[in-house]
């Protein structure tokens, strides 16, 4: 299980695309309810836009690239594996709030409803808003208050349905452990955990997995086993529209495979907290407006 905190600001929107992959993901889009002014609604909305930009992202890049009928001609897939993310949508600090708590919270939920009105992820968007009392944060579960609204929910969780069963074939499996193995025995500099897709293609290749498609249209024995280790958060792989294209001069993102994601949301967050910590006052800077890194950072 990866536990990962993003930003909410806007410059942490390009790196959504290497953090929301899964589809049967849990994520909750927290938003400050002092911030919600019920003599401003426009102010309000303003400040609930990045809870909307968050949930268009998670549409984006966990749900709708998630199309695996290429995939079921090597695999039995149960009816269950169609899932939905879950998503809270959380208002923090409502011990400093209480005067018109049911006042910010109706008009938050008035905003975001507006928002995702007729776009494609609103049925991802829940109606609810969950409150959350700042002054219970660090306790133990059983030290904080049994009416709590954010434990009720994420416990509802636990016996959802909302999950993914699927019987992977031995050799995918096989083939998982291998790579995997491979990285918690090498040393710490020699750990990868980044492969070109031709490299990882070898490699499958001398244990039996088959990398040419069987037809035109069809998607390769090992770019199924891609899409699924991806799609059940195993592996990173930012697929292109044709996997099979005649390979370009300029590699592509597409051409990369992340057999160990939790590195690369490491080193994502060294990306970040390297330039507060080293006070690279320019780095810092273009990081929020473009929301990418210098080349003196990624140096």
């Amino acid at each position: 299980i990866y536990f990962t905190d993003t930003g909410g600001q806007a410059s942490f929107h390009e790196i959504h695309p290497a953090l929301l992959t899964a589809p049967g993901g849990i994520y909750m889009l927290v938003f400050n309810l002092k911030n919600v002014d019920v003599k401003n609604k426009e102010e309000s909305h303003h400040q609930l836009d990045l809870v909307e930009r968050a949930l268009r992202s998670i549409y984006y890049f966990s749900v709708r690239p998630h199309d695996i009928s290429n995939v079921k001609r090597y695999m039995n897939i149960s009816e269950k594996s169609s899932v939905a993310p879950k998503v809270f949508i959380v208002g923090t600090h409502k011990d400093e709030v209480k005067e018109d708590l049911e006042e910010r919270v109706a008009l938050a939920r008035e905003v975001i409803r507006d928002m995702k009105c007729g776009k494609a992820y609103s049925c991802y968007c829940p109606d609810s808003i969950v409150t959350v009392d700042n002054t219970q944060a660090g306790k133990s579960t059983s030290e904080m208050k049994d009416n709590d609204e954010l434990l009720t929910l994420l416990e509802s969780t636990k016996d959802s349905s909302n999950k993914i069963q699927v019987d992977i074939p031995l050799k995918w499996w096989l083939f998982h452990l291998y790579i995997r193995h491979d990285f918690e025995t090498s040393q710490p500099r020699d750990k990868k955990w980044v492969y070109h897709s031709s490299e990882l293609e070898e490699k499958a290749k001398s244990i039996g997995i088959r990398t040419d498609p069987v037809s035109d249209k069809s998607t390769s024995e090992f770019y199924a086993m891609v899409k699924l280790f991806h799609h059940l958060t195993f592996w990173v792989n930012f697929e292109s529209d044709h996997p099979h294209q005649p390979p370009q001069a300029t590699p592509s993102l597409s051409d990369y495979i992340v057999t160990h994601p939790a590195s690369l949301y490491e080193y994502i967050s060294k990306l970040v907290n390297i330039q507060e910590r080293d006070n690279l006052e320019y780095s810092q800077k273009e990081f929020k407006r473009t929301g990418r890194f210098t080349k003196a950072i990624l140096e």
